[in-house]
């Protein structure tokens, strides 16, 4: 099971770094509508220094305040409806196997990665991306991988490997954690903040990771 548990935890982390650096952008660009900055064409990236430069002095922390609002929002809209389903589907997952739950988090994860596209993609408002947000909450996301992965880890392990196969599962965690922003930050610096193609990677380890689900774990 830790393959699929890594997939959707980095995927997980890719999207909380591509959220935050998006909402900064799109923020900032609305503060300098009315400004001189030149704005190039096609995407780009954007800092405090030059949201300060052209905008005022301070004026990042406006662009900031609405950022991490956007983003508290979205992770109340996506750990509510997540924590009450994981909570009842628990009980069935102890009848029904724990692939299910593990399954579901994936197919949330990937439709919230294709709602996000298409948000990018035609330059929607930012707070649509609540609704992403919701949807994958509402198939169990982060909270339904935790269950279902300790779960399967406590029925198929004998007790002379489960703490062994636990502290795996702790690692994979930490790895996909640690893995996930720094693949973001280096990729948008390359590609002046495109956010379309590392929202695909999103989707793409989703995807794979409920194939994973379905074909190969028992």
């Amino acid at each position: 099971v830790e393959p699929a548990i890594f997939l959707i935890l980095l995927a997980r982390q890719l999207y909380i770094q591509l959220y935050e650096q998006y909402y900064y952008v799109e923020y900032g660009s609305q503060l300098l509508q009315n400004t001189s900055f030149p704005f190039p064409n096609g995407s780009f990236c954007l800092n405090s220094s030059q949201v300060d430069s052209y905008a005022g002095n301070g004026s990042f922390k406006i662009v900031e305040t609405l950022s991490n609002n956007l983003v508290v929002y979205g992770q109340l809209a996506n750990r509510i409806p997540s924590i009450i389903i994981t909570i009842l589907l628990g009980p069935l997952s102890d009848r029904y196997g724990r692939k299910p739950i593990l399954f579901l988090a994936a197919v949330g994860l990937t439709l919230e990665g294709f709602l996000a596209i298409l948000i990018v993609h035609f330059q929607w408002n930012p707070y649509y991306f609540i609704v992403a947000n919701f949807v994958s909450g509402v198939f169990g996301d982060y909270s339904g991988v935790l269950s279902g992965g300790y779960s399967y880890i406590a029925d198929v392990s004998s007790v002379k490997w489960r703490g062994l196969r636990i502290g795996i599962i702790e690692g994979v965690f930490c790895i996909g954690a640690a893995a996930g922003p720094i693949l973001v930050g280096y990729w948008l610096q390359q590609n002046n903040c495109d956010f379309i193609l590392p929202l695909w990677l999103f989707v793409t380890c989703n995807i794979t990771a409920g194939l994973y689900i379905i074909f190969c774990i028992p």
